[in-house]
């Protein structure tokens, strides 16, 4: 809620209070819209200032105060700035064969790193980014690397590892730019041969970074970034020992990224269905060393969320269950606590 001068109301406004005349007695309720009428009332009164709700006070959820925040406002105005060097940067590495300036990304992250204060407002913040189709591959590079760093700190990488995973997040998917839009940006279902097609972008992108004499680990990240702990990725369907650690968390940051990116034709996950996907998919898939601290760490940040559940009703996540981390312990306005694991025909809508 913001105080404003009458004198700059504008139509349309939302009252947040009462509005008093010098007697006591109300001239406009809390909730009237401002119109012309309106404020030539308030200046028969003498009215100076009123309340007005702010974007944060119209905002009904969790991620649309998210979005009208001042922090996330500020945030996107440096994203998009270093957004626009950097899909600069891997256009010049497509088209004119150009080496990547790999301390030039980093400064990029640092960057844009610095305008979050915490790890969980950068999870907010890009969770609640709406991607151009025409933009996916750089953008979901782009936030990865962003990610790369936050994930790395979680898994207890060294400063010098974390600087090589953020490196290699920029840069895992450019193989998909060889690759035709159409095959790309299809809706449908792949055929077999467009599904190996697309499985080129690995060995294409490994390809084109060993060109450009880029850092060993970052080319072999590239490389490897589809394999699979229990051998079912590609290209080399490698297992869990021959696969570098930082291949490793990059398949999770890949999931995670995609997972939570909204698209023109899909909204994002929930944060707890993305939870739920990677418990199910990952435990095999991925390395549980690398999986299970980001897990964790992104279930502990929904704790005190309020959320709206399936069958209308409201409820707080009290606890996180260490035994399903998608699944947390709720409390109602009561204080009743509930397992969401044991609501079987119950689910999280959206958080409130």
């Amino acid at each position: 809620m913001q105080t404003v001068a009458c004198i700059s109301l504008q139509e349309g406004m939302i009252l947040g209070t009462d509005v008093l005349s010098h007697r006591g007695d109300v001239i406009a309720k809390k909730g009237d819209e401002v119109n012309l009428k309106l404020i030539s009332k308030f200046k028969r009164y003498n009215v100076m200032v009123v309340d007005v709700l702010d974007a944060m006070d119209l905002a009904n959820t969790y991620f649309e105060r998210v979005q009208v925040s001042p922090g996330f406002k500020k945030f996107m105005n440096s994203y998009q700035e270093a957004y626009a060097t950097y899909k600069e940067t891997i256009m010049n590495l497509i088209t004119k064969h150009y080496t990547i300036n790999f301390p030039a990304l980093l400064s990029l992250y640092d960057s844009v790193r610095k305008t979050i204060r915490t790890d969980e407002d950068l999870i907010d913040y890009m969770y609640n980014q709406m991607v151009a189709e025409d933009e996916i591959t750089h953008a979901h590079c782009f936030k990865s690397a962003l990610l790369a760093g936050t994930f790395a700190d979680w898994c207890q990488f060294t400063n010098a590892e974390k600087l090589i995973l953020i490196q290699a997040a920029f840069v895992y998917d450019i193989g998909k730019l060889l690759l035709p839009n159409e095959l790309l940006w299809k809706t449908g279902i792949y055929t077999p041969e467009e599904k190996l097609e697309i499985q080129r972008h690995t060995t294409l992108g490994y390809d084109m970074l060993m060109q450009s004499a880029a850092p060993y680990d970052v080319c072999m990240a590239v490389l490897s970034h589809h394999e699979r702990v229990d051998g079912s990725g590609y290209p080399n369907h490698l297992k869990r020992e021959d696969i570098s650690k930082y291949a490793k968390i990059l398949a999770i940051i890949d999931t995670y990224e995609a997972l939570s990116a909204a698209r023109t034709y899909r909204s994002a996950k929930l944060p707890l269905e993305i939870i739920s996907t990677l418990q199910e998919d990952g435990m095999v898939k991925y390395d549980i060393g690398y999986l299970l601290p980001i897990m964790q760490h992104l279930s502990n940040m929904l704790v005190g969320r309020k959320v709206l559940l399936s069958n209308g009703k409201e409820m707080i996540i009290r606890y996180i269950n260490n035994n399903n981390l998608s699944k947390p312990i709720l409390e109602d306005n009561e204080h009743h606590l509930f397992d969401l694991s044991r609501m079987t025909d119950t689910k999280i809508v959206t958080m409130l």
